[in-house]
């Protein structure tokens, strides 16, 4: 996790994931590049539970690594 804001029974984050491209994804065959994947994820909690998630990944930043030389 890269930040976290909690407030009003909400909570946010901005994280990212690392890894090695070695297999197929998205129709695109592995490169065996070091690529990553932003996110923020959206939290609203009732009763210290959580009852609605609202994801923003970063898709298109991910797929441009596949294509960069």
């Amino acid at each position: 996790m890269l930040g976290a804001c909690i407030e009003d029974g909400c909570d946010g984050e901005l994280s990212a994931t690392t890894g090695v491209h070695t297999g197929p994804f998205a129709g695109h065959p592995p490169t065996g590049r070091r690529v990553s994947e932003r996110a923020h994820v959206f939290y609203r909690l009732v009763d210290h539970r959580v009852v609605e998630v609202w994801p923003m990944v970063d898709r298109a930043g991910l797929l441009q690594q596949f294509a960069a030389r």
